[in-house]
């Protein structure tokens, strides 16, 4: 069940690669109608991993759902998904009032792929992890085993139990600004994506990928 789960989008491209895709047991957004897809792969060349892109079943004004293989990093999908968002931004003039972009996920408990909502999501790439984050947020930070919320930290198994811990915080609660470090796998990035997007955590549009060289 779990390899018909975690390939099944993979039927509906007419490709025999593979795109491996994050399993997260949450629920997510589903029902979306008027779809294309765009699939970035794992690929391994001359020792060196690349995000192979696949945007040939993109048709103009439908919502676009990305596939993209969990165990891509960061630093490998984020230029990709840079160059597909300002290409995206140059037809907006002939684009469809309305039409979204999301990330695919594949949901066990529902045996079937949900999405998380990415459409208004911004990366900007940083060479220092010393970007200055604006007092009306609080830092949510990650990088693959822990995660600093409001400047502690924390083991990533621990990240939803301290989001419930910032709601349950009326009086201090504020929006998040995001930063992952390069090297976090795109299954941990969706991971938190979706829980962000399951308790309605108000986040920055602007995401910060970063290296800790």
């Amino acid at each position: 069940m779990y390899r018909i789960l975690l390939f099944f989008v993979l039927l509906l491209s007419c490709t025999e690669e593979k795109v491996e895709l994050p399993v997260i047991p949450e629920e997510g957004i589903t029902g979306v109608y008027n779809t294309s897809n765009i699939w970035i792969f794992f690929k391994i060349h001359q020792g060196d991993t690349l995000a192979s892109v696949n945007s040939k079943n993109k048709i103009a004004n439908t919502h676009l759902i990305f596939h993209i293989d969990k165990k891509l990093q960061m630093k490998h999908i984020v230029p990709e998904l840079i160059d597909i968002q300002n290409k995206l931004q140059k037809k907006t003039m002939h684009k469809k009032e309305g039409m979204k972009n999301y990330m695919s996920y594949a949901d066990p408990e529902n045996k079937t792929y949900a999405l998380v909502d990415f459409t208004n999501t911004r990366y900007s790439l940083e060479d220092r992890v010393t970007k200055t984050v604006s007092k009306k947020y609080d830092l949510l930070d990650l990088c693959q085993k822990e995660f600093v919320l409001r400047d502690s930290t924390y083991p990533l198994p621990d990240l939803e139990l301290k989001l419930k811990e910032l709601l349950a915080d009326t009086a201090h609660i504020r929006p998040l600004a995001l930063k992952f470090c390069e090297t976090l796998t795109f299954d941990q990035y969706l991971y938190t994506k979706s829980l962000l997007q399951k308790h309605r955590i108000d986040t920055d549009n602007t995401e910060i990928i970063y290296s800790k060289k």
